[in-house]
């Protein structure tokens, strides 16, 4: 996947959840319109999970890292320890590719996390970039990389690379 493919994808999402916004009214509005925004909100999320896997809920997380509280697991955001990517619900998800066997968030993951915000690229093109394959990674994606125990020092530098080049 290009470079520009990712800020693209992500972008059109959210103008795709942008469009599917009735004016401001509660109620269903045009009973046509409103059908259409249904099933576009329906596809977009059917294609984002399958671009990301599995999903996990907060409370998923909270019994994956063996932590309390919901706030915990925000300090793990927070802190660019944890991605989390918003719903079209509002709630926050957590891709599941981003935990070892054990249960802990991927050593690589707080310095990739730590370039991209620092490019300022959103959770969405992240999300992306960690499921499509990269030069750097023989053609992996830095997920199956990560996973199957692959040098963590050539994702940083992957990371590094593509923050550089979507850097606003």
């Amino acid at each position: 996947m290009s470079v520009d493919a990712l800020p693209r994808a992500a972008r059109a999402f959210r103008e795709t959840l942008a469009r599917l916004e009735i004016e401001g009214e509660p109620g269903l509005g045009d009973p046509g319109a409103f059908g259409r925004r249904a099933a576009i909100l329906a596809a977009a999320d059917v294609l984002w999970r399958r671009r990301l896997g599995r999903l996990l809920t907060s409370e998923e997380v909270r019994q994956v890292l063996g932590v309390g509280t919901r706030q915990a697991v925000s300090d793990f955001v927070k802190r660019r320890r944890l991605l989390a990517i918003r719903g079209a619900d509002g709630r926050l998800l957590f891709p599941a590719f981003q935990f070892s066997a054990t249960g802990r968030p991927l050593p690589a993951l707080e310095a990739v996390l730590a370039a991209f915000a620092r490019a300022g690229v959103d959770e969405l093109t992240v999300g992306s970039w960690f499921t499509g394959p990269q030069d750097l990674l023989e053609g992996r994606t830095p997920a199956d990389w990560l996973q199957s125990g692959g040098a963590d020092a050539l994702v940083i530098e992957a990371a590094r690379r593509t923050a550089s080049e979507l850097a606003h």
